[in-house]
């Protein structure tokens, strides 16, 4: 009796190793084609625009929480504004080096304006779920008990309002503020030529710029 039993858990702890593996391949395999799709989009670009989104989410909240809980506790939205400014600034860095790096597009001066404007109207959008769930729905205490508040105001600003203005920031500034992404063949020819790749010979797009060293004769 006790020999049948000890082979019925050794099959069925078996047969769970068998589930949990087939789970384990099913989600990598998941991963992989995630990770994939997001490489041949814009030649990487969305990743790389999510990674630098992902480290100026954690940032935001260390601000945002630092502000609130100390010199702005009574204006909790002001906190989440001056955090989004401020990691925009090293947003903007990081997106125009890293992100678009290998697109040559326009004047530093006008992508700075355009990332401007993107910038304020992604502000607006990132914080007003967070201004509806306090103002609107009074999502606060003493309507609500102190973690009741704090969850809906992570929810509302640093969930539904980022998601939002990280995808209007994003196809803001894949089609706007940088540019139509070059090939890197065509930006070492832009660099080697001191021209600009997204400029087309039907006068269309950015006009060239002067970039890059004169070819050696």
């Amino acid at each position: 009796m006790a020999g049948s039993t000890l082979l019925y858990d050794s099959v069925a702890a078996s047969g769970e190793f068998r589930e949990s593996s087939g789970y384990r391949r099913l989600v990598m395999n998941l991963v992989q084609r995630l990770w994939s799709w997001g490489m041949s989009v814009r030649d990487g670009s969305l990743v790389r625009f999510l990674g630098v989104g992902g480290l100026c989410f954690v940032l935001t909240l260390l601000i945002n929480y630092a502000l609130k809980f100390t010199v702005l506790e009574r204006h909790p939205v002001t906190a989440l504004v001056i955090a989004t400014v401020v990691t925009t600034v090293l947003s903007y860095y990081l997106n125009r080096r890293w992100t678009y790096g290998q697109q040559v597009s326009g004047i530093l001066n006008w992508d700075m304006l355009r990332f401007a404007i993107v910038s304020a109207i992604g502000i607006v959008l990132n914080s007003a779920p967070y201004w509806v769930s306090r103002y609107v729905f009074h999502l606060a205490t003493p309507n609500i008990s102190m973690a009741g508040q704090e969850i809906a105001d992570f929810v509302s600003g640093p969930i539904i309002g980022t998601i939002i203005a990280m995808g209007f920031r994003y196809v803001a500034m894949e089609w706007w503020v940088f540019g139509r992404a070059a090939s890197p063949a065509e930006v070492t020819r832009a660099e080697f030529q001191g021209t600009d790749p997204t400029h087309r010979s039907d006068g269309t797009g950015p006009a060239p710029i002067v970039r890059g060293a004169a070819p050696r004769r």
